[in-house]
């Protein structure tokens, strides 16, 4: 039997506890959770906010969107009876029936939705005050009779409305709804109009808030 050696002992604790401290020592401290990045720049950029703004008309009130010092209405019917309540008016109504395929080929763009219920109209202004006198810039979209939508973004009236213009635009019958001559229609109303869509252009004109 091998004599036991206290001082052997004692070395290879000391070598076990410094193999242990040497292992923590190495590990690498814990990290903190990531944090989102803040870009200054993105937070400059980002759209300014916008606010509802209700506008009484003829046929019953209407809640536009001001933003970035311009009030727009968007949709409002002109030749439908008078609503009840506050009526929206934050987004473009729909366009007049129409060939799709004619705006693809102009590159005019897409006029979205289209429907028969078409007859609307959108303002542009610097403020929503009725006592405000300030000139009218009336748009009506080109298209040659056939194609085209007041809600394209080349028909936008921000820019005029910044520099204290009012802008109106609208949306008016085209094609065969808005042009078109048959024998019926002159056995109903001996004489009467056939070009719809300049009597449609006409009412948005006569059209009185």
């Amino acid at each position: 039997m091998m004599p036991h050696h206290p001082s052997r002992s004692i070395l290879l604790a000391g070598a076990f506890v410094l193999i242990i401290a040497s292992a923590c020592a190495l590990r690498p401290p814990p990290t903190a959770p990531a944090q989102p990045d803040v870009n200054p720049q993105s937070a400059m950029n980002a759209p300014p906010p916008s606010t509802p703004l209700t506008a009484a008309t003829t046929n019953g009130p209407v809640e536009g969107i001001a933003k970035s010092g311009v009030v727009a209405f968007k949709g409002i019917p002109y030749a439908a009876p008078a609503w009840d309540g506050v009526r929206r008016a934050d987004a473009f109504g729909p366009a007049c029936i129409q060939p799709g395929a004619a705006m693809t080929e102009t590159s005019s763009g897409d006029v979205g939705p289209q429907s028969e219920d078409c007859l609307t109209l959108n303002v542009w202004t610097p403020n929503a005050d009725p006592a405000a006198r300030r000139p009218v810039m009336v748009w009506i979209h080109g298209g040659a009779f056939i194609v085209g939508a007041s809600s394209l973004p080349f028909y936008d009236g921000t820019a005029f409305a910044r520099r204290g213009a009012v802008v109106v635009s609208m949306n008016y019958r085209l094609g065969p709804l808005g042009f078109f001559n048959h024998p019926a229609l002159e056995e109903v109303r001996p004489g009467g109009p056939v070009n719809f869509g300049l009597l449609d252009q006409i009412a948005a004109l006569w059209r009185r808030p």
